[in-house]
C-alpha cells in the first residue's frame, strides 16, 4: 500500500520512472530501477531506489507490458506505506532493507539513505486497519 501525504499522486501514466517486473512487487514496496530499466524490490545502493505505485500483479502493470511505475526520492514528499520492519520508530532514518526484508523500509544501517520516519501509525484500508509509517523522503 502506498499513499502520498504530501507531494504529487501519480498514476502509472505519470510515474516518474517506469520499469519491466522482474519478481513479485508489492505497492509501497522499496524498488530499484537498473540502467536496463528493470525493476525489483531495492537491494543494492548502486541503482535509483523510489517507491513501486502498483502490485507488480495489478491489471495496469500486465497490460503495460509487466512496466511498473516508480515514486522516486525527490526530498520533499512524504510517502506513507505498509512495507516496513516493525523495529522502525518515528525519527529513525530510514533505509533499504536486504535479504528477507528486500523492499521494505528498515532502520538506515548502510547503502541508500530513504529518508526520515515522521509518523508510525495505523491506516484504513477499505474495512481494514493496518500499520504504516510515513517516510520525509530525501532527494
Amino acid at each position: 500500500m502506498i499513499n502520498v501525504k504530501k507531494g504529487s499522486a501519480h498514476s502509472l501514466q505519470q510515474t516518474d520512472k517506469l520499469g519491466v517486473v522482474s519478481g513479485t512487487i508489492i505497492a509501497g514496496a522499496l524498488v530499484s530501477f537498473d540502467h536496463a530499466t528493470n525493476v525489483a524490490n531495492a537491494t543494492d545502493a548502486s541503482k535509483i531506489v523510489g517507491f513501486a505505485i502498483n502490485n507488480s500483479t495489478d491489471s495496469d502493470v500486465i497490460g503495460a507490458g509487466n512496466k511498473l511505475g516508480g515514486y522516486l526520492l525527490d526530498g520533499g514528499s512524504i510517502i506513507e506505506t505498509d512495507q516496513f520492519d516493525a523495529a522502525i520508530v518515528k525519527g529513525d532514518t530510514i533505509g533499504v532493507g536486504t535479504g528477507g526484508t528486500a523492499g521494505k523500509a528498515v532502520v538506515w544501517t548502510t547503502g541508500p539513505v530513504v529518508g526520515i520516519c515522521v509518523e508510525k501509525g495505523n491506516a484504513l484500508m477499505g474495512s481494514t486497519t493496518t500499520s504504516v509509517i510515513a517516510i520525509k523522503l530525501k532527494a
